[in-house]
């Protein structure tokens, strides 16, 4: 992991960064364009991602059964999605708590499994079509009993005297889960809203990890959340879009 050098805001710890980052990931090369003409190439993104070198025999076997439309240009790239399985393993978090459900609910649940953990794991997904698609993913694999995944719709909810936006929690009722992965809402909400929402569901000084941290939205986000005292960031991981990682205030 790479430490935030003493910088005095996120934005200028991310730029530190990005001068030292070359060749860390690669892209698709029609990524850009494919995107602007609302394409969508599954199996370039599949290929990559199951024949990524670094996964473990046993995973990587396992995600050869993925269909080839569940990995899309939209899901996590492999150094990413190896990242955070890695992350998991080596952590070995009681309560795991993931807005978005897709690829990174795969790979959590098969870290989980590979360390034989115990520990609980909830994903809260907005949209119906995706959340079943996910789960039977997950069952093709047989990782169904890892995670516990639940519909939550995105919904306004007031936090001191501000109105944000974020999935619904109400099934995190007495959870207090010391990781988060953060890779929703999508971009037309913004993810500004979930660590207001899940704060009190979270242990003190739980690890948070926020997908997309180049983006300008996520910048702000970290920006709202840092000044309104609910964590600090800690570290920034230059794989696929970046990952920031914040420690939760107490």
């Amino acid at each position: 992991m790479l430490m935030a050098p003493k910088c005095d805001t996120y934005c200028e710890m991310l730029r530190a960064i990005r001068r030292k980052r070359i060749g860390t990931h690669l892209r698709h090369p029609l990524r850009p364009i494919l995107k602007l003409m609302g394409w969508n190439m599954p199996y370039p993104y599949y290929r990559r991602f199951v024949e990524y070198s670094r996964w473990p025999g046993p995973v990587a076997k396992k995600l050869l059964d993925m269909p080839s439309n569940f990995i899309t240009n939209w899901s996590l790239s492999p150094e990413t999605a190896f990242w955070l399985f890695q992350m998991v393993r080596d952590t070995k978090p009681k309560c795991i708590v993931e807005f978005g459900c897709g690829a990174s609910t795969v790979v959590i649940a098969a870290a989980m499994e590979m360390e034989n953990m115990s520990g609980s794991f909830i994903s809260l997904e907005g949209e119906t079509q995706w959340l079943n698609c996910t789960k039977k993913v997950l069952e093709k694999l047989n990782l169904q009993d890892r995670v516990r995944l639940s519909h939550a719709p995105v919904q306004p909810f007031g936090y001191g005297q501000q109105t944000f936006h974020a999935h619904d929690v109400s099934v995190l009722s007495g959870v207090r889960a010391d990781l988060l992965f953060v890779d929703a809402p999508p971009s037309a909400i913004g993810r500004v809203g979930v660590l207001p929402c899940v704060y009190k569901h979270l242990a003190p000084g739980a690890t948070i990890i926020l997908d997309d941290a180049e983006r300008d939205q996520e910048h702000e986000a970290i920006s709202v959340w840092e000044d309104l005292g609910l964590a600090t960031v800690t570290g920034f991981e230059p794989v696929g879009a970046g990952v920031a990682i914040l420690v939760a205030n107490d």
